[in-house]
């Protein structure tokens, strides 16, 4: 729990080696100047269990703060520091009124060593460019839309029509009314075109061949002069889902709770555990957006409404075979995890390969039928009890992205994790 600052810096060739006010602390960066831009990557850390290592740069605050970005610029120069690896966390901090710290993480949890971060400075009128070549130069994604950076776009300026309860037939209803209203861009809500959240299927009540018929509403609203977009929830799994129900995925994120103190048949409403799980009740406040009320105990998902601390702490309240799974009995010492959901959405296990493949599955209807805009709503609402909210988002989001045949514009409800 102690923190130790940085005490000297010994630089030899390529490799900064970093020793600490604590002896036992020592680190090594490798250092790659390019045009605009230094990258540092952490190349060893020792002793193994430190917690976090901090990368701060103090500089002069400028007329503008830009916190997405952690950076300060104004109309003579600019300057940000932003992780390049999916482990890396952004910490914009304000030092003073002069000061502002530009600072990023990275986290044992998630690794330390090749955790890369990039120092940007520029002359503001190369600002930005620097800020691309940062991106490019590190696989960061780096939008281009209309040939403009998607910073910069007409496209991130263009207001759309939310379209809800839509069908195919009603496309050119739209569009009229998307040309009337004067709106750039027709977005179909989440419940329209998709049946589930995880696989992806299309509702085919809506479009009724599935892919083929979507394709056809996205090339209707292309030869119209307008561009097609989506919402969905996410990155989180729908409970209809296969993923879900009837057997749930191994690969969701769950959470280890103590084991049954009790057997409990098929029917019983309260579940008696060994122990308090580590985190309930929420430490930080339990919300409609998080962590949820389902557990599973073998292949069957059950949901409480209520939990009694004890000792003995139980579930209490409990519908049994939740979400169309099997109800059953099971015996003292069986298996309990907790199922963290997100409004009412499951995780994933960011590590696990679920993560790939539910992003795979999503870009399959996205580049089939070349939609230019993706709303990722509900990614917000996530508490550290239980997870790393950014690192979920950095891994889940860039998974989404990277997955994408072309540039789009990729919308989030509170942004992609803590990354520029």
């Amino acid at each position: 729990s102690s923190q130790s600052p940085v005490l000297t810096v010994k630089r030899d060739g390529d490799l900064l080696n970093l020793r600490f006010l604590d002896p036992e602390i020592r680190a090594v960066l490798r250092v790659s100047a390019r045009r605009h831009h230094v990258l540092f990557e952490v190349v060893d850390i020792q002793p193994a269990d430190v917690d976090q290592f901090d990368i701060e740069f103090p500089v002069t605050r400028l007329k503008t703060v830009g916190l997405a970005m952690n950076g300060t610029y104004d109309d003579k120069f600019g300057m940000c520091l932003f992780g390049t690896t999916v482990n890396t966390c952004n910490r914009p901090t304000t030092r003073s009124a002069a000061v502002q710290g530009l600072r990023s993480s990275c986290y044992r949890a998630h690794k330390i060593v090749g955790a890369a971060f990039a120092l940007v400075a520029a002359p503001a009128v190369q600002f930005r460019e620097a800020i691309m070549e940062a991106e490019r130069e590190n696989g960061l994604p780096c939008p281009m839309l209309d040939g403009a950076w998607a910073r910069d776009s007409d496209a991130v300026r263009r207001s759309y029509l939310f379209a809800v309860g839509v069908h195919e037939r009603d496309i050119d209803t739209l569009i009229e009314y998307a040309k009337t209203g004067g709106f750039g861009t027709i977005m179909i809500l989440k419940d329209s075109w998709l049946a589930n959240h995880g696989h992806f299927d299309v509702n085919t009540a809506s479009f009724p061949e599935g892919v083929p018929s979507l394709k056809r509403a996205v090339t209707k609203i292309h030869a119209a002069g307008l561009h097609a977009g989506v919402h969905v929830f996410g990155p989180s799994i729908s409970a209809n889902d296969p993923y879900i129900t009837p057997i749930p995925d191994e690969r969701l994120a769950y959470v280890e709770c103590p084991p049954l103190a009790e057997g409990a048949g098929a029917a019983a409403t309260v579940l008696t555990l060994t122990a308090q799980p580590e985190g309930l009740p929420p430490k930080l406040g339990r919300s409609r957006a998080f962590p949820g009320y389902h557990i599973r105990v073998g292949n069957e998902l059950i949901r409480y409404t209520e939990a009694e601390v004890g000792p003995p702490f139980r579930f209490t309240c409990c519908q049994r075979g939740a979400l169309g799974t099997q109800a059953a009995a099971h015996a003292p010492g069986a298996r309990v995890r907790g199922l963290l959901s997100q409004w009412g959405f499951f995780l994933v296990d960011p590590d696990s390969t679920l993560a790939d493949e539910l992003t795979q599955n999503f870009a399959d209807v996205i580049n089939a039928c070349d939609f230019d805009l993706v709303y990722f709503d509900a990614s917000d609402g996530t508490n550290s009890t239980y997870l790393d909210g950014w690192y979920y988002q950095n891994r889940m989001h860039l998974g989404y992205y990277q997955k994408l045949k072309r540039d789009v514009l990729y919308q989030t409800s509170n942004g992609t994790g803590r990354n520029a």
